[in-house]
């Protein structure tokens, strides 16, 4: 129990810097940092040194997948199915990179051909994440222009990815 013990304590930093390098807007940190200590507990009991890998080789994707798999089923205030929430996190990736090289939002279209989807099931993705995060009562309806939406983005840019 005590080697599990030290094992657990000198690999605390890789568990710390996977779980700051998935840090999001809206998500506190703590949670993150014990998802991610949950996780090398994980990889620390299946780890198996005769297989020839570093255990920091097979650590980081324990880690990060415990990671994904928390922000899959507790980052969404109103869960739709897992398709359209793995979609939805295509379409934002797909957004940034799009945004990075066309230096502007991109279309409904564009989006479509980046994730290998249609139109309809663009606007569903987009919808879906504007329904991740939910506001308080007392949030002012819209918010101001250029304020940052519950999920982190400018409510402006959000606006442009719809069609209209």
């Amino acid at each position: 129990m005590f080697e599990v013990l030290v094992k657990i304590e000198r690999w605390l930093p890789l568990a710390r810097a996977v779980a700051r390098r998935c840090e999001r807007a809206g998500e506190p940190f703590d949670d993150l940092v014990q998802v991610a200590c949950f996780a090398l507990v994980k990889a620390i009991d299946r780890y198996d040194p005769a297989l020839g890998s570093a255990f920091s080789s097979y650590a980081v994707p324990t880690i990060a997948g415990e990671l994904r798999r928390h922000f899959r089923d507790h980052g969404w205030a109103v869960r739709p199915p897992r398709g359209l929430q793995e979609l939805t996190l295509r379409v934002e990736r797909a957004a940034t990179e799009l945004t990075t090289q066309l230096d502007r939002a991109p279309t409904v279209r564009e989006l479509a051909v980046a994730t290998d989807s249609n139109d309809d099931e663009i606007l569903d993705a987009l919808q879906a994440h504007s329904r991740r995060d939910t506001l308080s009562l007392q949030a002012s309806p819209g918010g101001a222009a250029g304020a940052i939406s519950p999920a982190g983005h400018p409510r402006q840019h959000r606006r442009r990815l719809l069609p209209g």
